[in-house]
């Protein structure tokens, strides 16, 4: 599955496959480099590639629709998903090791198949990521409120 995010047709573009994310720069006439603000948009997307591939992963291992995929700063909590599929992560996400990210993915994923943490959650849990426990501890440690 091809993607392709257009962030303005006559500065940039990125587009991603599977394999790889390439961002495309056109001259710039206005603009002699990247402003703040384009250059944050371009890592804000790239990260949204980058954190979709992952979840789309996960879902089908898991055996679970792949959900539509957002992300933003939540001061509180790493991920949520909703019950009609929508998953939102929160950007700092993206710091974190990349199998911290997993286990958050995972988590949020598998409440489509068991909406509280009860029994069948931690199952399912421990199907798929065996060593679950140790990875939760590592992201509730305490962290910085942003």
């Amino acid at each position: 599955m091809s993607t392709s995010l257009v962030l303005d047709k006559s500065y940039a573009a990125l587009r991603s496959d599977k394999q790889c994310a390439t961002l495309l720069v056109w001259p710039v006439t206005a603009r002699s480099t990247f402003d703040p603000w384009h250059t944050k948009t371009i890592k804000s997307r790239i990260e949204n590639i980058r954190a979709g591939s992952a979840v789309r992963h996960w879902a089908a291992r898991i055996g679970v629709k792949s959900p539509q995929v957002y992300m933003r700063h939540m001061r509180t909590k790493w991920a949520s998903i909703s019950t009609v599929g929508r998953l939102t992560l929160n950007v700092e996400l993206m710091d974190l090791p990349r199998e911290l990210g997993e286990f958050v993915i995972v988590h949020e994923l598998i409440h489509m198949l068991a909406p509280n943490h009860g029994k069948v959650f931690k199952s399912f849990m421990y199907a798929y990521l065996p060593d679950w426990e140790l990875r939760r501890q590592a992201v509730t440690s305490p962290r910085r409120i942003v």
